[in-house]
């Protein structure tokens, strides 16, 4: 899942994610890529499990490509809290 981490309305990409979650078991497996300008993001994804990445804004297309290659094989001992990648 790629997901701005600020939404339109007040919403959020966590949000965003825990709702999917919410609806389908098989999602709690799915990776995250949170594409943002926030710079001090990785304190606001305390708590946060599963597979993820950091990108900020702009994001080169291929630097994108790459991680959703990286986020859809990841290693099994990175499941929980660990960024992937904290890449601009």
């Amino acid at each position: 899942m790629v997901t701005d981490f600020l939404l339109g309305h007040g919403q959020t990409g966590l949000a965003a994610v825990a709702a999917l979650r919410e609806c389908f078991e098989w999602a709690a497996e799915v990776p995250v890529l949170f594409v943002t300008g926030d710079l001090d993001l990785l304190p606001k994804l305390a708590g946060f499990q599963g597979v993820y990445a950091i990108h900020h804004k702009p994001i080169d297309v291929d630097v994108l490509l790459a991680s959703c290659a990286t986020c859809s094989n990841p290693p099994s001992h990175k499941r929980s809290l660990t960024p992937l990648s904290l890449r601009g």
